[in-house]
């Protein structure tokens, strides 16, 4: 793809690491400020990240992807190569495990978690604790989340919270309902079928 792209006249620029984590410090560095930073898991069976991506777009906070039990040496010297202070940790200790944390606070950077209990829950906190200005909601399948993917780009353009729920109304907590009529501005878009 690349190859033809440039048979096409077009400059490419590969950002493209060994692994998730890497590629995503690679396309942290093209976004440049690194103050503070989103770390999420890179782990295929999450959705945590998408909840807080039109934030992160918003407010040009890089998300940088975190796999395993600890953080990489290579990521931790890049966030303190770059003079990070802060990150937001999204999702619980299950998925961004308290040892990146404590490698994080070794480092200097401050960091706060945001999770809840489930996907479900945490993604609300995060629409609680990352509020997004705008009129509409978009909402996305927690368990099923390739459509989100693709209406992260409409809930940043429109400046909404990105909301992963369950797809089954049933399974949604009274408690939950009451948070997204908190949410709800003018318009819902609820992706996928």
């Amino acid at each position: 793809v690349e190859q033809t792209l440039m048979q096409k006249g077009f400059q490419t620029k590969r950002l493209a690491g060994k692994n998730r984590s890497e590629t995503s410090l690679l396309i942290a560095e093209e976004i440049g400020q690194m103050q503070t930073v989103l770390f999420a898991t890179g782990n295929n069976n999450s959705s945590d990240a998408l909840s807080a991506s039109a934030y992160a777009a918003a407010h040009q906070l890089p998300i940088i992807i975190h796999m395993g039990d600890k953080s990489p040496e290579s990521t931790l010297s890049f966030l303190e190569n770059h003079s990070t202070e802060k990150a937001i940790l999204i999702g619980g200790t299950t998925v961004v495990p308290e040892a990146v944390e404590s490698a994080l606070f070794e480092r200097g950077i401050i960091s706060n978690r945001i999770s809840g209990k489930d996907r479900v829950a945490t993604s609300l906190e995060i629409n609680r604790l990352l509020p997004m200005n705008g009129k509409n909601l978009v909402v996305g399948n927690a368990h099923s989340f390739v459509d989100a993917l693709a209406g992260s780009v409409l809930a940043a353009k429109t400046n909404s919270p990105i909301l992963m729920l369950h797809p089954d109304p049933d399974r949604l907590p009274a408690e939950h309902m009451e948070q997204i009529s908190k949410l709800t501005k003018d318009q819902a878009y609820y992706l996928g079928g």
